[in-house]
C-alpha cells in the first residue's frame, strides 16, 4: 500500500497546469484564515485572559495580532492585480469573517436560551443575515456587533447567573 502511494506521489503532480488568478489564489488562501487563524488567535486571546485573571469583555489589546493578507491586494508589482480584483477579494473576506461570527452566533443560540438574552441572540443573528445579504439593518461595524455582544454578556451575568458565559466569551 505504501509502495503504490509512493508511485501515485512520484506521478503526480505538485502545481496545476494553469496559474491561479489572483482572486482563486485568494480564496484559496482564505481557507487558512477562516479554519487556521480564526480559532487559533481566539484559543490565544482567551488563555491570555485567563492568565491575567480578565473576561475577554474586559480585554483591550484588540491590535495584539494583526493578519495580513496579500493575495489580490498586491497591486505593487503583480500586473494581474487590478483594483476590480482587490474590491472582489475585500469583498470574499468579508463574506467569509461575517460567516464566522454567523457561525459562532447559531452555536450560541443553541445554548442562550434564557429569557432576555435569547432575543438579543436572535437580533444578533438576524443582523448578521443582513450583513450577508446586503439588507437594511446590517451592523454597519465591528462596535455594533460588539455591543449587542455585550449587551447579551451583562444580560447573562445578572439574571442567569453567567450560565454559558464561556462560549459567548469566545465570540468576544
Amino acid at each position: 500500500q505504501i509502495n503504490l502511494l509512493l508511485h501515485q506521489l512520484g506521478k503526480t503532480r505538485f502545481f496545476k497546469k494553469t496559474k491561479p488568478s489572483p482572486f482563486e489564489e485568494a480564496q484559496s488562501l482564505s481557507w487558512y484564515l477562516e479554519n487556521v487563524f480564526y480559532g487559533s488567535i481566539t484559543g490565544i486571546i482567551l488563555n491570555l485572559c485567563e492568565g491575567l485573571g480578565i473576561s475577554p469583555a474586559e480585554w483591550k489589546n484588540t491590535r495584539l495580532f494583526t493578519v495580513g493578507f496579500w493575495p489580490g491586494g498586491d497591486r505593487d508589482g503583480n500586473p494581474f492585480v487590478t483594483s476590480a480584483t482587490t474590491v472582489q477579494v475585500a469583498s470574499h473576506l468579508r463574506e467569509r469573517i461575517i460567516r464566522n461570527y454567523f457561525n459562532e452566533v447559531r452555536v450560541l443560540k443553541r445554548r442562550l436560551t434564557f429569557k432576555g438574552v435569547d432575543t438579543i441572540v436572535q437580533r444578533i443573528e438576524q443582523r448578521l443575515i443582513a450583513n450577508m445579504q446586503g439588507k437594511e439593518n446590517a451592523y454597519a461595524n465591528a462596535a455594533e456587533l460588539l455591543a449587542d455582544l455585550n449587551e447579551a454578556r451583562e444580560k447573562l451575568i445578572t439574571d442567569h447567573d453567567g450560565l454559558f458565559i464561556d462560549i459567548l466569551d469566545a465570540v468576544l
